[in-house]
């Protein structure tokens, strides 16, 4: 059912995602095109803004702001999912990988370089302490408009 939590929550996440893909974006390499990364970004935080933290409020501002913490975790999860998964298959029509196992163990050693590329403290800021005051921000709508 829709509260104004869950909408609160989708926007915020939303936000933190486009942030933190901004954030990311200086450490995209030279020859990389990474076409949609903010846009996609901030709909996989509406996304997990709307279904994981929209669900979770109700708990306090210290609950609230663990849970954005997991929140954003996730949404970091399933960017990678999504971005190392569009590698993948940018690669594959490339016909880098000969076999569907080879694509697959290619696709988490394209998370981990990802992973490897977001190691500076702008992106982690920007994804926890957005986290953070996202799930803050949902729990505040929570109290205020039931």
């Amino acid at each position: 059912m829709p509260t104004a939590a869950k909408l609160v929550a989708a926007f915020a996440f939303a936000g933190v995602g486009y942030a933190t893909a901004q954030a990311f974006q200086p450490a995209v390499p030279e020859g990389m095109h990474a076409p949609w990364l903010r846009e996609m970004s901030a709909f996989l935080g509406l996304i997990v803004g709307w279904f994981v933290m929209g669900r979770s409020v109700g708990g306090g501002m210290y609950l609230a702001a663990m849970r954005g913490i997991y929140t954003a975790t996730l949404l970091l999860f399933w960017a990678l999912v999504v971005f190392s998964g569009r590698e993948m298959v940018l690669r594959s029509l490339d016909r880098r990988f000969d076999t569907v196992m080879e694509a697959v163990t290619g696709t988490i050693g394209i998370a981990y370089w990802f992973v490897q590329l977001s190691l500076f403290p702008a992106f982690w800021l920007t994804l926890l302490g957005g986290g953070i005051l996202a799930g803050m921000v949902a729990e505040f709508a929570n109290r205020h408009w039931r």
